[in-house]
C-alpha cells in the first residue's frame, strides 16, 4: 500500500507538449502535470526585469539564449485522495498510521508492579503473581526502557516493559550466565533484544519510549535486512514539539553555546569545592561572583566594583549556579 502512493511511471502515450520557460529561461514541467500538483496551469510568464539580468550577466549566465530540450517529461501519479496534495498526503499519513494509532489508543490502565523480578536470561512476563518466560512480549504495543553497562560496551545489560495485559523484563545472558564467548562476542545478535521472536515480523507493532533511538538501537529486529512492521514513539519529541526544551535543557543549550562551561576562573572554584550546596540553603557568595564574573568578561567589563550582595537574594540567579555546579 505504501509503494502504490510513492511508484510514479513514465507514460509513453502522454501527448506531447511544447515546453514553457519562466523568466530566466528554465524548462518547467509539464503543464498537466502543474494542474495536478499545484490545481492550476501557468503557460506565459513575463521577461526578466533589467536588474536581473545584469545580475545573471555578472555571474556569467546567458538567459537570453535560446535553449533546445526535448518536450518535458510527464509522469503519470495515482488519483489524488482529495481536492490538493496536502489533503492527499494527509490522507497517505492518516491511512499508514492507522494500525499503530489503534495500538496507542488500546492502552489501558496498567496493570499492578510486580512484587519480586526474575533474574533468569530472556524475557519473563508477569501477571498477577504468576510469571511466564516468553521469547518476546506477546503483546503488539508496549512502553519500554532499557538500561546499558556503558563501562562493558554497547549492548544492553536488562530492559523492562508495560503492556495492557502485564510487565516484562528481560536481562542479559552475561548476567545470569558466565560464559567468555557471551563476554567477548558484544555484537552477536543474540546480545541484542527480540520484540518479534518467532512473530511473524510484518505485523504492526508499536514501542513508546522516552529519547527512544536509545533504546532502538539495542533491539534486534532492527539490525534485519528485511524490514519489519515495527515503529516507535518518542515521548521526549512529543515534549519538545508540545513545550519546548525544559529549563535545564534550555539552560545547558545556552551554556553550550556560549563555552561557559571552559571558563578557567569556574573551573578553579569547582576544583576547591568538594561538597554540593543543597537546594534549600542560601547560594554561596563566591559561586556567584564565579559565574557574574564570566559572564560579565566576556562583555569586556573587570570584576572591580563588582557588587556581590545585589545578587545574593535573586532566586532566579540562585538556581542558575545550583545548574552550574
Amino acid at each position: 500500500m505504501f509503494l502504490q502512493h510513492r511508484l510514479c511511471f513514465y507514460s509513453s502515450n502522454h501527448p506531447k507538449q511544447s515546453p514553457t520557460y519562466n523568466e530566466v529561461n528554465i524548462l518547467m514541467i509539464d503543464r498537466n502535470f502543474q494542474k495536478v500538483l499545484f490545481d492550476c496551469q501557468k503557460y506565459d510568464y513575463q521577461k526578466a526585469s533589467f536588474e536581473i539580468l545584469q545580475e545573471f550577466c555578472r555571474l556569467g549566465i546567458d538567459i537570453t539564449s535560446s535553449r533546445h530540450y526535448k518536450n518535458p517529461l510527464y509522469f503519470s501519479i495515482p488519483d489524488l485522495s482529495g481536492s490538493n496534495v496536502k489533503e492527499h498526503l494527509d490522507s497517505v499519513a492518516k491511512e499508514l498510521s492507522h494500525p499503530y494509532m489503534k495500538l496507542l489508543e488500546s492502552f489501558g490502565s496498567p496493570p499492578e508492579l510486580p512484587k519480586i523480578w526474575e533474574s533468569s536470561s530472556g524475557w519473563t512476563k508477569y501477571r498477577g503473581d504468576k510469571t511466564y518466560s516468553v521469547e518476546a512480549p506477546l503483546e503488539d504495543a508496549l512502553i519500554f526502557d532499557t538500561e546499558v553497562l556503558v563501562k562493558e560496551g554497547h549492548v544492553p545489560t536488562m530492559a523492562v516493559a508495560l503492556t495492557s495485559d502485564g510487565w516484562y523484563s528481560w536481562t542479559s545472558k552475561r548476567l545470569s550466565v558466565y560464559d567468555d564467548n557471551c563476554l567477548n562476542d558484544i555484537n552477536a545478535f543474540n546480545s541484542l533484544i527480540p520484540i518479534y521472536g518467532s512473530k511473524n515480523k510484518d505485523i504492526s507493532k508499536c514501542v513508546i519510549g522516552h529519547f527512544v533511538s536509545y533504546d532502538r538501537a539495542r533491539i534486534l529486529e532492527e539490525y534485519l535486512l528485511d524490514g519489519t512492521g515495527l515503529r516507535f514513539v518518542d515521548t521526549l519529541s512529543l515534549h519538545v514539539a508540545v513545550s519546548g526544551l525544559t529549563s535545564t535543557q534550555r539552560f545547558l543549550k545556552t551554556s553550550a553555546d556560549k563555552h561557559l562551561f571552559n571558563n578557567k576562573t569556574w573551573q578553579e572554584f569547582i576544583g576547591r569545592k568538594n561538597d554540593r550546596q543543597p537546594l534549600d540553603r542560601k547560594p554561596n557568595t563566591e559561586a556567584l561572583v564565579m559565574v557574574v564574573v564570566d559572564l560579565d568578561q566576556r562583555r569586556g567589563v573587570g570584576p572591580d566594583g563588582l557588587r556581590v550582595e545585589e545578587f545574593e537574594n535573586d532566586y532566579s540567579f540562585q538556581s542558575l549556579i545550583l545548574l552550574r555546579r
